[in-house]
Formats: C-alpha cells, structure tokens, sequence
C-alpha cells in the first residue's frame, strides 16, 4: 500500500468517524430535548395544579368571611 492510499483510507476513516458522532450527537440532543419538554410539561402541570388550589383556597376564604358578616348582621339585627 503506497503513502497515498493509506492516506485516502485514512481520511476516509476520520470522515466516517466525524459523520458518525455527528449523527449520535444529534440524536442525543433530540432525547435531551424531548426530556426536557416533558419535563417542564410536568413542571407546568404541577404549577397550574398549584395556583388552581391557591384561587380555590382564596374564594372559599371569601366565601366563608362574607357568611361570617352575614351571620354578624343577622344576630345584631340588621339582616332582616
């Protein structure tokens, strides 16, 4: 084999080499991608669930604080 077959296989190889991690790095940052929009998917979940129980907890307080004022007023007498 003369020097400059083995240097065409040998670019040839490191060509191969590159395309190949080229191509696994792109799948692994389509995995990570996906992960992580699951993730946040999950994550927002969580939080709406949150502030669903928050703005439930805060009119029931309402509620509750405005049937306290009618029973006030209805046992001084001015609820009729």
């Amino acid at each position: 084999m003369s020097d400059d077959q083995s240097r065409v296989a040998r670019d040839a190889a490191i060509q191969s080499l590159i395309s190949n991690l080229v191509y696994m790095g792109i799948i692994v940052a389509a995995s990570v991608a996906m992960t992580n929009r699951e993730w946040l998917r999950l994550q927002g979940r969580r939080v709406a669930a949150v502030v669903r129980q928050d703005a439930r907890r805060d009119r029931e307080e309402r509620q509750i604080a405005e049937l306290r004022r009618d029973i006030s007023r209805f046992e001084h007498g001015s609820l009729s």
